[in-house]
């Protein structure tokens, strides 16, 4: 017989709290953080508490959905009143270009707006990229009336994309429909590569950290990086971690990284796999599961040919069995299987 360690009654001994999925919905009922590493601690957790609990947490659940529905995050789109960039024009068949042409049909039918003049002066380059021509045009006082220039500059940022309903910025707009679509027209004009992408931003990236020779060191640890990019995204791992978790302390580098990390207490598991019931907290983590359903194995070992289906088990096969031999990225291996599958 042990005590529970939530109302400590005595009860039949059992290792609920060793349950995951029961432990953070206590710790999300009690905003608590439960440790079960040490010994000498009850993990044991008695009938009534394990309902009342269940219970608790269903209905916090559902206070949240109702809260989520009574104040939504997606607001309608203001048409009309933007800043438009005039881009290069897309290649023909992706998802831009008809978008593209309506959206220049829709601006063109405004007639009574008139944008302001800019007088034809130099531009300076930005970092990445050349410097694009910018149409400004005016929000009306109607607008100004009832609304603020932060939630109408918020609206004109993003935009509601048409097969599935999430708000994006319009910058990933191309991007994202060509995600729907399937189709990657970007490709990387490099010899001897093979890869495409769904927007140039992303060849632009790619580009840049992966046919650029260069030489540029961290003065943290001393690193050699290949490229600025990627000495600046290195750079991030030696920021001071500024945002803490309530319920666990666990401290991270961005709030975006802090919000993926609450739905491991909320059980927020908006990513389901097709072909069994289990859902996941990200996207990622549900990629990876889906190896397991397809059976592929894309970490190759350029030595003895292994096949592994994650990269921590890839990396473990090196280190044991080739310690002396480097350890590549996904891209390389898939560019030596390609190589290896033509000879």
């Amino acid at each position: 017989m042990r005590k529970c360690r939530i109302c400590l009654q005595t009860c039949i001994s059992n290792k609920r709290l060793v349950d995951r999925n029961f432990r953070e919905k206590a710790q999300d009922v009690f905003c608590l953080m439960i440790d079960v590493s040490k010994r000498y601690i009850s993990l044991t957790a008695c009938d009534s508490c394990l309902s009342k609990i269940n219970k608790y947490y269903n209905l916090k659940h559902t206070c949240r959905q109702r809260e989520e529905l009574r104040n939504p995050k997606q607001r309608p789109v203001s048409v009309g009143f933007s800043v438009r960039a005039n881009p290069p024009a897309p290649p023909a068949g992706s998802a831009w270009s008809n978008v593209h042409e309506q959206k220049n049909a829709d601006y063109d039918d405004d007639s009574n707006i008139k944008p302001l003049e800019f007088e034809e002066e130099p531009v300076p380059k930005k970092k990445y990229g050349a410097p694009r021509k910018r149409e400004l045009i005016r929000f009306t006082k109607e607008q100004l009336a009832t609304r603020s220039k932060k939630e109408l500059y918020d609206e004109r940022r993003h935009v509601i994309c048409e097969h599935c309903g999430k708000r994006i910025q319009d910058t990933r707009l191309e991007s994202h429909l060509n995600s729907h679509l399937g189709v990657k027209p970007y490709a990387c004009e490099k010899p001897g590569c093979d890869m495409s992408f769904r927007c140039a931003n992303s060849r632009t990236i790619h580009v840049k950290r992966t046919h650029f020779n260069g030489c540029f060191p961290c003065e943290e640890c001393g690193k050699i990086l290949g490229s600025m990019l990627s000495l600046r995204t290195h750079s991030y791992l030696h920021r001071e971690k500024q945002f803490k978790c309530e319920l666990c302390g666990l401290m991270v580098l961005t709030k975006s990284r802090l919000d993926m990390h609450m739905r491991v207490h909320t059980q927020k598991r908006d990513f389901k796999c097709p072909h069994c019931p289990k859902s996941f907290y990200v996207n990622t983590v549900l990629t990876l599961h889906l190896r397991s359903h397809s059976g592929e194995k894309p970490y190759v070992c350029h030595v003895c040919q292994a096949a592994y289906s994650h990269r921590i088990l890839y990396v473990k096969h090196m280190k044991k069995y080739h310690p002396y031999e480097e350890i590549y990225k996904l891209s390389d291996i898939q560019k030596f299987t390609a190589l290896t599958a033509d000879n």
